[in-house]
C-alpha cells in the first residue's frame, strides 16, 4: 500500500508515543525504592512543599544555599494529589523528565524545519536522502535519544529542580523559533513568558534570556537585507514585555536580598574579585 503524507505523520506520532512510553518506564520503574534514599537535597523540596501547603508562597528559597521555587510548587501539587511522602518528590522530577521527551521532539522538529526549504514528499516516508532524511526523522531520533539518556534518566528519578532546565530550554526555543518562522506576535509573547518562567527553575535559567537575545540577533543579521530593523525591534518588545512581567517578582527579591540570591553560585565560583586577573585565570 502506498504511503501518504498523513501516514508519515501518523507513523511519527506513534513513534514519539513509543519513545515517551519507553522513557516513562525507565523513569517510573521501582521509583519508590530507587534511588535508595532521598538525600538532603530532595528532602529540602519536601519541606518546601509542606510550607507551601501551609500557606507560604515564596518567590525564592533562601534555604540550602538558595534555590529557585518552581519545582517546590510542583512537589506541593503532587502532595496535594497523592499525599505526603518522599515518593512525591521523585514523582515530580520523573513527571518533568517524561514531559521533556515529546518536547524534545517538538523543538527538534521546529529547529530542523527552520533550517531550510520545505521537504518534498516522495511517496514513501523513508525515501528521503541526505539532509532531507535527517530533517524528516531527526526529531523522532531526538525523542528516543532523550528517552534512553542515562543522565536524563538519573536526574528524572533523583528529585531535584535541575530536571526543569531541559524542559524550559526546549519550550522557550520552540516558541522562539516558531515565532521567527511564522512572524506571529502570539508566539513571541509566549516565548517571553517561557523565558521568564525559566528563571524560577534552576540557576542556568538565568542564562536562557541571553540565548534568546542571541538567537533573535542572529536571525536579524542573517535577514537584515530583507527585513527592516523596526520589525525586530517590534519582536523584541513582544518578547520583553511578558518576560519582564514574569521576572519582576524574582528580580525584586534579588534586589532586596542580594546575599541570599544565588549564594550557591557564589560558593562554588572559582573567580575571586580580590585576586589579579592572572590568579583568576
Amino acid at each position: 500500500m502506498q504511503q501518504t503524507p498523513d501516514n508519515s505523520r501518523l507513523i511519527k506520532f506513534w513513534l514519539v508515543v513509543a519513545a515517551t512510553l519507553v522513557g516513562a518506564i525507565l523513569r517510573l520503574y521501582n521509583l519508590a525504592h530507587l534511588p535508595i534514599s532521598s538525600g538532603f537535597d530532595p528532602a529540602d523540596y519536601g519541606l518546601d512543599a509542606l510550607a507551601i501547603l501551609d500557606g507560604d508562597l515564596p518567590i525564592y528559597l533562601a534555604t540550602n544555599f538558595g534555590r529557585e521555587v518552581l519545582f517546590s510548587y510542583l512537589v506541593a501539587g503532587i502532595y496535594a494529589a497523592i499525599g505526603l511522602s518522599d515518593f512525591g518528590i521523585h514523582l515530580a522530577s520523573a513527571f518533568v523528565g517524561i514531559l521533556t521527551i515529546p518536547m524534545n521532539y517538538v523543538v527538534a522538529g521546529e529547529l530542523l524545519r527552520s533550517s531550510g526549504r520545505p521537504l518534498k514528499y516522495s511517496g514513501h516516508p523513508l525515501k528521503y536522502s541526505g539532509h532531507h532524511l535527517v530533517r524528516h526523522w531527526g526529531p523522532v531520533l531526538a525523542a528516543f535519544v532523550l528517552a534512553v539518556s542515562y543522565w536524563h534518566i538519573v536526574w528524572s528519578r533523583f528529585g531535584v529542580r535541575a530536571i526543569l532546565a531541559p524542559l524550559f530550554v526546549s519550550l522557550t526555543m520552540f516558541l522562539l523559533l516558531r515565532a521567527l518562522r511564522s512572524g506571529r506576535e502570539k508566539d513571541l509573547f509566549l516565548a517571553g513568558l517561557a523565558a521568564g518562567a525559566s528563571l524560577y527553575t534552576y540557576q542556568i535559567g538565568q542564562l536562557l534570556p541571553f540565548l534568546v537575545l542571541a538567537v533573535l540577533f542572529i536571525d536579524y543579521w542573517s535577514r537584515r537585507k530583507e527585513q527592516r530593523p523596526s520589525t525586530y525591534l517590534r519582536s523584541l518588545i513582544w518578547l520583553l514585555i511578558p518576560f519582564l512581567v514574569v521576572a519582576l517578582p524574582l528580580a525584586t527579591y534579588a534586589w532586596q536580598n542580594p546575599r541570599a540570591f544565588n549564594q550557591r553560585v557564589r560558593d562554588v565560583a572559582v573567580v575571586e574579585a580580590a585576586q589579579p586577573l592572572a590568579g583568576q585565570l
